[in-house]
């Protein structure tokens, strides 16, 4: 009736990286989509917080490819949304190009317990997710290296594998954003000047539980004036 309609896709874990579409439909069409972790009432609320995590589309007639280039997105759940229309729309496919670093999974778990092996996926998904050219807070939310979530993901990353790369990586950005005081600010590199004062703590067990993991004493080397400035 060209009244609109919606459709909510599952794809029952974390992705991160850019939706792909092909689809046909009528000039002027308006195609909405939004993303979330979560549903409310049976929908994904665009608006949660301070935050909106949704991109509209205005159709071209015909058969045509929608990318999403400029920002990744993060979700779980994709809602579509469409609307203005007076022909039928078909989708002739939809895939999302992940976007987040290539973790060589080495750790493995399996036992007679189903709930426990899909927590075990799940886990490794979430982890996966949070991984692009650093740690990130999450990749709905914030997609940003936030020191005090990098010392939960880095644990769980070295648990899965022996990559030292991506965590080495993140403890030498982390202390290239080091002050003249010593702090580290909480989120960098970043226009947001946000500093707890726990941050050289945080950022010195993070190296610890590095060294723990790989025993790479050249590295723990290299940044010890940073954790003794701090």
């Amino acid at each position: 009736t060209g009244r609109g309609g919606y459709c909510i896709l599952d794809f029952e874990r974390p992705v991160l990286g850019s939706v792909l579409i092909d689809i046909e439909a009528p000039e002027g069409a308006i195609m909405d989509l939004g993303y979330s972790e979560s549903l409310g009432g049976g929908r994904v609320l665009t608006k949660r917080f301070d935050y909106r995590f949704a991109d509209r589309y205005i159709l071209r007639g015909g058969r045509q490819r929608i990318e999403k280039r400029l920002h990744d997105r993060g979700f779980r759940f994709l809602q579509l949304v469409f609307r203005q229309f007076n022909q039928p729309i078909q989708i002739h496919s939809l895939t999302v190009s992940q976007r987040t670093y290539p973790i060589p999974v080495e750790a493995a778990f399996e036992c007679n317990d189903p709930f426990l092996n899909q927590l075990w996926a799940m886990c490794r998904a979430t982890i996966a997710a949070c991984c692009t050219d650093t740690f990130i807070d999450c990749p709905w939310r914030e997609q940003a290296f936030w020191i005090n979530d990098a010392l939960v993901v880095n644990v769980f990353y070295l648990s899965l594998t022996s990559d030292r790369l991506l965590p080495a990586r993140c403890l030498r950005l982390g202390a290239d954003g080091q002050l003249p005081n010593g702090l580290i600010p909480a989120v960098y590199p970043s226009e947001q000047k946000t500093v707890f004062p726990s941050m050289p703590a945080i950022w010195a067990i993070i190296l610890s539980d590095y060294y723990l993991y790989t025993n790479d004493l050249a590295l723990a080397q290299e940044l010890l004036p940073v954790m003794d400035k701090g």
